[in-house]
Order: C-alpha cells, then sequence, then structure tokens
C-alpha cells in the first residue's frame, strides 16, 4: 500500500551534454582552462589555432586579454567577460549554470560564479585593474 501513490511514470535519467568551450584568439592571449578539475589548456594563445576543452561536469576559465579572444560554449560564442572589470578570471561553468551563459544578449545577464565564490559563499570584491590591454607576464615554460 505504500506504493499505491507513487508516481511510476519518472522520465528515465539522462546523462547532460559535454561542455565544449572554444578559444580562437585574434592576437595572441594567455589562458588557463581547467575541465573536470584537470588542466586542458594552460598556455598562450597562438593566431591561428583554435584551442578546445570539454568536460563532463565543469570548466573554470581564465583568459589573460579577453577583447583578442574569441569564446565559444557549446558552438554559441559567448561573453565571458565580467562587467565591471572586462577580464575573464576563473569563471566558473557548469551542468548547472550553462543555460545562463547561452542566453542571447537580449534576455537577462547571466551571474558568473567563480570558483573562489562558490567556495566562500560570500559577494566577489573586485581589486582588477579594468584596462584589458595591460602588461600580463606572458611567459612560457617548457
Amino acid at each position: 500500500e505504500a506504493y499505491n501513490n507513487y508516481n511510476w511514470d519518472n522520465k528515465e535519467f539522462t546523462k547532460p551534454s559535454k561542455l565544449i568551450l572554444t578559444l580562437t584568439p585574434k592576437q595572441e592571449s594567455w589562458s588557463a582552462v581547467f575541465a573536470d578539475g584537470d588542466t586542458a589548456i594552460y598556455r598562450i594563445l597562438r593566431v591561428g589555432k583554435t584551442y578546445k576543452a570539454e568536460a563532463d561536469y565543469r570548466l573554470i576559465v581564465s583568459v589573460g586579454k579577453p577583447s583578442v579572444v574569441t569564446v565559444k560554449l557549446n558552438g554559441k560564442e559567448v561573453d565571458l567577460r565580467d562587467k565591471e572589470s572586462k577580464r575573464i578570471t576563473k569563471v566558473l561553468i557548469n551542468q548547472i549554470n550553462i543555460d545562463d551563459f547561452l542566453q542571447t544578449e537580449q534576455s537577462k545577464t547571466p551571474k558568473k560564479s567563480t570558483e573562489k565564490e562558490l567556495s566562500k559563499n560570500s559577494k566577489p570584491t573586485s581589486s582588477v585593474n579594468s584596462d584589458d590591454s595591460s602588461d600580463l607576464d606572458n611567459s612560457e615554460t617548457n
């Protein structure tokens, strides 16, 4: 009798699609992308090449010069830049918030959570220079 009111018509679980991030630089720029906790991209992006990272659950994205790199998420161009600082620093994309990033520009602005914000569960504070063209350490290690 305990199961008489149970809804047996639950949909079968389907695994979510992968998160696929593509970076295409127009000028050289440093970038770091972590996919499901592993380093997927950690280098200077070279003009003429396309860089791809795939994850099942989450991506953490940083780009040194966001204005010179085209970012696509699952094939759709997205803007991961922070509104105030104009930087892409440790932007967390996961299966829960991916739709926020894939909305059209006319839709509401997505809330971009950083790994730091999620771990501390506090309001973000920004002390980053908003000049996107500032010098960055673009050294490459072997």
